[in-house]
Protein backbone atom coordinates (compact mmCIF):
# COMPACT_ATOMS: atom_id res chain seq x y z
CA UNK A 1 0.00 0.00 0.00
CA UNK A 2 2.45 2.77 -1.17
CA UNK A 3 -0.47 5.13 -0.28
CA UNK A 4 0.17 4.99 3.08
CA UNK A 5 2.03 6.89 5.54
CA UNK A 6 1.93 5.60 8.77
CA UNK A 7 0.23 3.01 10.24
CA UNK A 8 1.19 1.52 13.58
CA UNK A 9 -1.21 0.60 16.90
CA UNK A 10 -0.46 0.74 20.54
CA UNK A 11 -1.77 -0.85 23.23
CA UNK A 12 -2.04 0.96 27.12
CA UNK A 13 -2.74 -1.46 30.16
CA UNK A 14 -4.52 0.47 33.45
CA UNK A 15 -5.18 -1.76 36.78
CA UNK A 16 -9.04 -1.85 35.50
CA UNK A 17 -8.89 -1.10 31.89
CA UNK A 18 -6.99 -0.41 28.74
CA UNK A 19 -6.49 1.67 25.16
CA UNK A 20 -6.12 -0.33 21.99
CA UNK A 21 -5.23 1.80 19.35
CA UNK A 22 -4.52 1.89 15.46
CA UNK A 23 -2.90 5.35 14.06
CA UNK A 24 -2.79 5.26 10.61
CA UNK A 25 -1.96 8.42 8.09
CA UNK A 26 -2.24 8.97 4.05
CA UNK A 27 -2.91 11.33 1.57
CA UNK A 28 -6.87 12.69 2.52
CA UNK A 29 -8.01 11.47 -0.99
CA UNK A 30 -7.18 7.73 0.45
CA UNK A 31 -8.47 8.46 3.92
CA UNK A 32 -11.68 5.91 3.34
CA UNK A 33 -8.93 3.18 1.89
CA UNK A 34 -6.61 3.33 4.83
CA UNK A 35 -9.11 2.82 7.43
CA UNK A 36 -10.62 -0.01 5.66
CA UNK A 37 -6.88 -1.51 4.61
CA UNK A 38 -6.19 -0.95 8.61
CA UNK A 39 -9.19 -2.78 9.73
CA UNK A 40 -8.68 -5.57 7.63
CA UNK A 41 -5.64 -6.10 8.90
CA UNK A 42 -6.86 -6.37 12.27
CA UNK A 43 -9.90 -8.92 11.19
CA UNK A 44 -6.32 -11.25 9.48
CA UNK A 45 -5.00 -10.39 13.00
CA UNK A 46 -8.52 -11.99 14.90
CA UNK A 47 -9.29 -14.59 12.48
CA UNK A 48 -5.61 -16.17 11.40
CA UNK A 49 -4.03 -19.07 12.62
CA UNK A 50 -0.66 -18.46 15.20
CA UNK A 51 1.28 -20.95 14.49
CA UNK A 52 3.42 -22.58 17.75
CA UNK A 53 6.63 -21.06 15.65
CA UNK A 54 5.51 -17.56 15.68
CA UNK A 55 4.30 -17.86 19.17
CA UNK A 56 7.49 -18.79 20.35
CA UNK A 57 9.17 -16.04 18.54
CA UNK A 58 7.09 -13.30 20.07
CA UNK A 59 7.30 -14.86 23.45
CA UNK A 60 11.02 -14.90 22.91
CA UNK A 61 10.96 -11.12 21.31
CA UNK A 62 8.56 -9.80 24.58
CA UNK A 63 10.57 -11.14 27.01
CA UNK A 64 14.23 -10.11 25.08
CA UNK A 65 12.63 -6.16 24.93
CA UNK A 66 11.18 -6.43 28.83
CA UNK A 67 15.16 -7.80 30.09
CA UNK A 68 17.09 -5.49 27.71
CA UNK A 69 14.58 -2.41 28.80
CA UNK A 70 15.59 -3.16 32.97
CA UNK A 71 19.05 -3.04 32.24
CA UNK A 72 19.16 0.68 32.43
CA UNK A 73 18.22 2.74 35.68
CA UNK A 74 15.43 4.56 34.93
CA UNK A 75 13.26 2.72 33.12
CA UNK A 76 13.88 0.39 36.15
CA UNK A 77 12.92 2.99 38.71
CA UNK A 78 9.62 3.99 36.74
CA UNK A 79 8.75 -0.01 36.07
CA UNK A 80 8.79 -0.17 40.16
CA UNK A 81 7.04 3.02 40.51
CA UNK A 82 4.21 1.98 38.38
CA UNK A 83 4.00 -1.40 40.00
CA UNK A 84 3.64 -0.57 43.03
CA UNK A 85 1.26 2.27 42.07
CA UNK A 86 -1.25 -0.43 40.19
CA UNK A 87 -0.62 -3.78 42.37
CA UNK A 88 1.12 -2.37 46.09
CA UNK A 89 4.33 -4.06 45.25
CA UNK A 90 6.79 -5.12 43.03
CA UNK A 91 7.50 -8.14 40.52
CA UNK A 92 10.73 -9.46 39.91
CA UNK A 93 11.18 -9.94 36.32
CA UNK A 94 11.07 -13.72 36.62
CA UNK A 95 7.36 -13.24 36.97
CA UNK A 96 6.98 -11.38 33.87
CA UNK A 97 8.47 -13.88 31.89
CA UNK A 98 6.72 -16.76 33.90
CA UNK A 99 3.69 -15.09 32.47
CA UNK A 100 4.45 -14.23 29.23
CA UNK A 101 5.13 -18.18 28.92
CA UNK A 102 2.11 -18.71 30.17
CA UNK A 103 0.17 -17.45 26.94
CA UNK A 104 -1.59 -19.41 24.50
CA UNK A 105 -2.76 -18.91 21.13
CA UNK A 106 -6.45 -19.57 22.74
CA UNK A 107 -5.96 -16.47 25.17
CA UNK A 108 -4.29 -14.62 21.85
CA UNK A 109 -7.34 -15.28 20.04
CA UNK A 110 -9.91 -14.41 22.62
CA UNK A 111 -8.49 -10.95 23.35
CA UNK A 112 -8.88 -10.10 20.20
CA UNK A 113 -12.27 -11.24 19.78
CA UNK A 114 -12.84 -9.51 22.68
CA UNK A 115 -11.77 -6.31 21.92
CA UNK A 116 -13.04 -5.71 18.34
CA UNK A 117 -16.74 -7.42 19.32
CA UNK A 118 -16.96 -6.29 22.75
CA UNK A 119 -16.53 -2.75 22.64
CA UNK A 120 -17.51 0.13 19.84
CA UNK A 121 -14.34 1.77 17.97
CA UNK A 122 -14.13 5.31 18.46
CA UNK A 123 -12.77 7.23 15.66
CA UNK A 124 -10.77 10.12 15.75
CA UNK A 125 -9.72 12.38 12.35
CA UNK A 126 -7.61 15.22 11.80
CA UNK A 127 -6.90 17.92 8.91
CA UNK A 128 -9.19 16.95 5.50
CA UNK A 129 -11.92 14.30 7.07
CA UNK A 130 -14.64 14.31 4.37
CA UNK A 131 -13.54 11.01 3.45
CA UNK A 132 -13.17 9.52 6.80
CA UNK A 133 -15.97 6.58 7.09
CA UNK A 134 -18.62 6.75 10.02
CA UNK A 135 -18.03 4.85 13.24
CA UNK A 136 -20.96 2.69 12.29
CA UNK A 137 -18.88 2.05 8.99
CA UNK A 138 -15.59 0.80 11.13
CA UNK A 139 -17.94 -1.43 13.46
CA UNK A 140 -19.99 -2.99 10.86
CA UNK A 141 -16.44 -3.85 8.84
CA UNK A 142 -14.86 -5.10 12.24
CA UNK A 143 -17.94 -7.49 12.62
CA UNK A 144 -17.88 -8.94 9.45
CA UNK A 145 -15.80 -12.25 8.57
CA UNK A 146 -13.27 -11.75 6.27
CA UNK A 147 -13.21 -14.04 3.04
CA UNK A 148 -12.32 -16.91 3.44
CA UNK A 149 -8.88 -16.91 1.21
CA UNK A 150 -7.70 -14.25 3.69
CA UNK A 151 -8.64 -16.11 7.59
CA UNK A 152 -6.35 -18.49 7.61
CA UNK A 153 -3.07 -17.16 7.71
CA UNK A 154 -0.92 -14.25 9.68
CA UNK A 155 -1.06 -11.00 7.17
CA UNK A 156 2.58 -10.50 5.90
CA UNK A 157 2.57 -7.25 7.74
CA UNK A 158 2.62 -8.55 11.12
CA UNK A 159 4.97 -11.73 10.53
CA UNK A 160 7.68 -9.02 10.23
CA UNK A 161 7.02 -7.74 13.88
CA UNK A 162 6.31 -11.08 15.17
Amino acid sequence: HHWVNSAQAENHSYADTGLFTITGSSDPRHLDRLVLTLVTELRHTVESTISAEELARAKAQLKSMLLMNLETRAVTFEDIARQVLTTGRRYQPEYWANKIDQVTTNDLHDLLHRMITQSPPTLVGFGRVDRLPSREEVQLALSKPLASRFSNRLPNLFKRFV
